[in-house]
């Protein structure tokens, strides 16, 4: 029914679910389909809408949530969205299984342009780069080599990688390779 509906905000408890049915009289969420979503991730404003699972979505609330507890600067949420856009992130269950699994991703939040990590590269080396040796340096084209040898790829949140620690898949399949985000409020009807 277009006029009634319920807003949800994820991670929900057993009682604000158990509300939110009420308020629509209903007994589940089977019968249900977001109507709005909003959210701190890009990707999810318009991703998730329709007939998501809602168990999954507030298992994947509370583990966004988990994240900012991790790091209050929002960190590990940046990391997240980064991680996203690498694995070109459109599926629930692979965005749950992300989300568990940030440690097998490398994060440089800092490298936003390979002239930047150019310089940065050669600066941890110990190296001036402000001498006038540096002066027609291509900081831009080392930086690319370097990028591509440590096998970063550049988000709008920061340069990521994959490093070689195990992905545990919880929700998706072995062999599965789908592409997929705290503080979701979900438009319930």
């Amino acid at each position: 029914d277009k006029d009634s509906g319920a807003w949800l905000e994820l991670p929900a408890d057993e009682k604000a679910l158990q509300w939110a049915l009420l308020s629509i009289d209903e007994q589940s969420f089977g019968a249900c389909r977001i109507a709005e979503a909003r959210s701190i991730i890009p990707a999810f404003r318009y991703q998730l809408a329709g007939d998501e699972d809602i168990g999954k979505l507030n298992t994947l609330a509370g583990r966004l949530q988990e994240l900012r507890r991790a790091a209050p600067d929002d960190l590990m949420l940046m990391k997240y969205k980064a991680v996203l856009a690498l694995e070109q992130c459109f599926d629930l269950d692979m965005a749950l299984d992300i989300a568990a699994n940030l440690g097998c991703y490398d994060f440089g939040p800092d490298i936003l342009s390979p002239d930047a990590y150019g310089e940065y590269v050669l600066q941890s080396a110990g190296i001036d780069t402000g001498d006038p040796a540096f002066s027609r340096f291509d900081f831009r084209g080392y930086g690319e080599r370097q990028i591509e040898q440590a096998g970063f790829v550049f988000t709008p949140y920061g340069a990521v990688s994959r490093n070689g620690q195990e992905f545990v898949h919880e929700y998706t399949g072995q062999g599965q390779q789908g592409k997929q985000e705290d503080g979701m409020a979900m438009g319930q009807s």
